[in-house]
């Protein structure tokens, strides 16, 4: 009876003493990560699901799918075997347990807002699907690291705002951005080591039991083992190792509402007008233009919780318009000239109908535009621009020919001429003639512009806009002053010199001003990098 009951407290002693050796080793799901490698321990014998493990699978490094669960919240799924295990049933190839610097960096821990200050560089979790805003991450967000700009605001007291998306996040949303990294590259030369020390325990199993290997755990449960929540977790994974080569690209590119430099390469394109006032071509007509924009923008980046970003824009602007005048001419003017013998006093009649001129000018332009752009995409720049003429020429047809004349009257002779060498004769050369217009002069517009439309983010990180604009010049330096008022200028005869004729630009002589105008459809690519 002693014998038997000394037993039983011994027995009692060492399972109590088993028991306070394990609860001071296990280890939590936190002290795991997703895709750490791992072995099983020996002394498991059973999966969280009951079965027993064979007993090829020891030997063996296996990969960490997913940290918990819904069937097991403290269970380790291993990726080759598709099983659940205990937190303290695996260990390091090297025979380690993990140690507590790691799990500071485990993206699946759960974190408080006292974990995050200014300026911890983070990443998003990939189960975080909203800001606290209510908006859906890109999911280029996902394996890009984040600096925190605030932690906790008027409308956010806990929230953790992101300075490069300019979005806030729970304090469990996000976790330290090291922790991948530690991760991947943790323990690479004892692995190494290992797998020298057993390549033919690793191999072996896979001859010996082909069918176990292929189909370890039909036993148990595959398809409650390979629900799809674990799907998710494989595609964040991707995502991160993805993201990892594409960092270097997303570092230089920018969101649309953070403070960024954008250059920026446009056409456009539509109607146009130079807009002549004259008399009595007083009816200007419409023609056309196009232009080659090239721009600069800086924008200050969106504010806490809005939704807009404010910059401002720069740049040039080459392109060509041309805009028509086109009516009759009926004028009558007086030309004093000097024969020699005394004034003689001459009143030309001038009669051209028909008289068609379009005028042409290359032009530059200089932007200097406020911009607002929306985080859906919508943008709207207002503004004065700059145009300046740099060649301006024309082309000039005097159709009617039958009803052209000219007809001078000597008045102290009492004698009228019509279309004679002495009054001048209007040649076939005449009808239709080229040049310069405001040959000489500088001519510059101050014009109004607006421009609005909406842009697409593209996956590079820059941006294709699409849409319209208009220009009005209430402002333009051409002035004109002359007072002869005819298109064809007739010198009186000289002696034996004869009349000489001369045409002239309808916008010259009857064009005493103008403005400008144009607007169309506007097409732009804009290159975004980040401000530093």
């Amino acid at each position: 009876m002693k014998t038997n009951l000394i037993k039983t407290f011994a027995l009692c002693a060492v399972l109590s003493l088993s028991s306070v050796v394990y609860a001071q080793s296990e280890k939590t799901i936190n002290d795991w990560a997703v895709d750490d490698t791992v072995m099983i321990k020996p002394e498991t014998k059973h999966y969280l699901t009951g079965e027993e493990p064979s007993t090829w699978v020891y030997p063996v490094k296996h990969t960490i799918q997913q940290v918990g669960g819904k069937r097991f919240p403290n269970g380790i799924l291993l990726r080759e075997i598709i099983s659940w295990v205990g937190p303290d049933d695996i260990q390091y190839p090297d025979g380690t347990a993990p140690v507590k610097e790691r799990a500071q960096g485990n993206q699946y821990r759960q974190y408080t807002f006292s974990d995050w200050h200014v300026g911890d560089t983070v990443m998003i979790k990939p189960e975080t699907k909203h800001y606290l805003t209510g908006e859906e991450p890109s999911t280029w967000v996902y394996p890009v690291e984040h600096t925190i700009q605030q932690v906790g605001g008027k409308r956010f007291p806990e929230g953790i705002l992101l300075h490069e998306i300019i979005s806030w996040v729970g304090p469990n949303d996000i976790y330290p951005a090291g922790a991948t990294k530690v991760q991947e590259q943790a323990q690479p030369q004892q692995e190494t080591k290992s797998q020298e020390q057993q390549p033919e325990q690793e191999t072996k199993p896979q001859e010996q039991q082909p069918e176990q290997q292929t189909q370890p755990e039909q036993q148990t449960q595959p398809e409650q083992e390979t629900q799809p929540e674990v799907e998710p977790l494989k595609t964040d994974s991707d995502k991160y190792k993805q993201g990892e080569d594409q960092k270097n690209d997303f570092a230089v590119r920018t969101t649309r509402m953070s403070k960024h430099h954008r250059f920026s390469i446009g056409l456009r394109g539509g109607a146009a007008s130079l807009m002549h006032h004259a008399e009595p071509m007083n009816n200007w007509k419409v023609g056309f233009d196009g232009l080659l924009d090239l721009q600069y923008a800086y924008y200050f980046g969106a504010k806490d919780g809005k939704k807009t970003n404010h910059g401002i824009i720069t740049g040039l602007s080459v392109g060509y318009a041309q805009s028509p005048i086109r009516n009759g001419v009926d004028t009558t003017y007086t030309v004093s000239s000097n024969d020699g013998n005394g004034d003689v006093n001459i009143q030309y009649t001038i009669q051209a109908d028909e008289v068609k001129e379009t005028d042409r000018q290359i032009q530059i332009e200089i932007p200097l535009m406020y911009s607002l752009q929306t985080e859906k995409g919508f943008f709207l720049n207002v503004g004065p621009r700059f145009m300046m003429p740099v060649y301006k020429f024309y082309n000039q047809t005097i159709s009617n020919n039958a009803n052209t004349n000219i007809n001078a009257y000597f008045e102290d002779l009492g004698v009228t001429v019509r279309n004679e060498d002495i009054t001048g004769v209007l040649g076939q050369q005449d009808y239709n003639t080229k040049g310069q217009w405001a040959k000489g002069k500088m001519v510059l517009s101050v014009m109004l512009t607006a421009e609005l439309g909406w842009e697409w983010q593209l996956n590079n990180g820059d941006a294709f806009g699409l849409g319209l604009y208009g220009n009005y010049a209430p402002y333009n330096s051409f002035k004109n002053t002359t007072n002869a008022k005819s298109l064809i200028d007739v010198t009186a005869p000289q002696g034996s010199t004869p009349a000489k004729v001369d045409i002239l630009s309808a916008t010259d002589t009857y064009a005493d001003k103008m403005n400008y105008f144009d607007g169309g459809l506007k097409l732009v690519y804009h290159f975004q990098f980040p401000a530093k």
